[in-house]
């Protein structure tokens, strides 16, 4: 039977009234969690029957008051992989939202484009890069310039072998 009831609700409120409150990116499960990111740069574990909140990983220290942070979010088996605007990459503990490791590739700023394919997360680059990295500690495994002449929105798609991005007008095969 088709349905469509609403099951619960939960607003995401601003940390400061500044900021944009709502939800933004991806919605991620963990076990009986669901994992939401908000405009201000918030994460948010949810329980996925009563929608309360079981924790929240606050806003970057370097946010100001009137900035947000539009955070995409992956999980990759016990460790939730969180992009930001402000070039950064986080992995969160999905039982009590501390953040595990933390880096700043400095090779460009971070798109909601994340793909996790076992332990492996691939992350796309505004500037058209993709990264390789383990979700366990945030390591690069490789980094490939996709095209890093032209402002490229990359969305990777996995399969067994074989790693796939589309551009503005291009489709890229690569050995994943």
């Amino acid at each position: 039977a088709v349905s469509g009831q609403l099951l619960w609700r939960r607003d995401l409120l601003p940390a400061i009234p500044t900021v944009g409150a709502g939800g933004h990116g991806r919605v991620g499960f963990w076990h009986g969690s669901v994992i939401v990111s908000s405009m201000d740069g918030r994460i948010f574990a949810l329980n996925r029957v009563t929608g309360s909140i079981q924790w929240i990983n606050g806003r970057a220290p370097e946010l100001s008051a009137t900035s947000s942070d539009a955070r995409s979010l992956v999980v990759s088996g016990d460790i939730i992989v969180v992009a930001s605007t402000l070039e950064t990459l986080t992995g969160l503990d999905p039982v009590t939202g501390r953040e595990l490791w933390h880096r700043k590739p400095q090779i460009g700023s971070i798109i909601d484009a994340m793909r996790v394919s076992g332990s492996v997360v691939y992350v796309a680059l505004i500037n058209g890069q993709l990264l390789a990295l383990n979700a366990s500690d945030g390591t690069t495994i490789w980094e490939t310039p996709i095209d890093p002449k032209r402002y490229a929105w990359i969305f990777p798609s996995v399969d067994q072998t074989q790693l796939y991005t589309v551009g503005p007008s291009t489709v890229f095969a690569l050995k994943k």
